[in-house]
């Protein structure tokens, strides 16, 4: 039942980017929720985040994606430690829509699948 059924959107990303680019601009995370904003349109997925304390960050990677653009937020350590335990070169990330849950997949793994809560930011 916690697994999403009807995400008919498919992001693909290299991992190693999105690993780094999501750990450049979750310094500049609140540190009780560690927000950070999710963008997804054609081509690019861009990351941001901001804190009174230490100012603003946005990164930016290629991203194989068509469709509508999409602004959700998460928490970066749970997407993080998520694309730890991948071992594949690329992750796939499948949505519904800003408010459900997204699936992060390893394409080279199909027993792999991991469910991330948007949150409100």
């Amino acid at each position: 039942m916690v697994i999403p059924k009807g995400n008919d959107k498919t992001i693909s990303v290299k991992k190693l980017e999105m690993e780094r680019a999501l750990r450049r601009v979750s310094v500049f995370s609140r540190e009780k929720t560690n927000a950070v904003h999710f963008n997804f349109s054609a081509g690019q997925l861009s990351f941001y985040a901001q804190s009174p304390e230490f100012g603003e960050a946005e990164d930016q990677i290629a991203a194989v994606y068509e469709g509508e653009k999409i602004s959700t937020g998460f928490n970066s350590r749970y997407v993080l430690e998520a694309l730890s335990v991948i071992e594949n070169d690329e992750i796939q990330i499948e949505m519904k829509d800003p408010l459900s849950p997204v699936m992060l997949k390893d394409p080279g793994d199909k027993k792999y699948l991991c469910v991330v809560m948007p949150m409100r930011i």
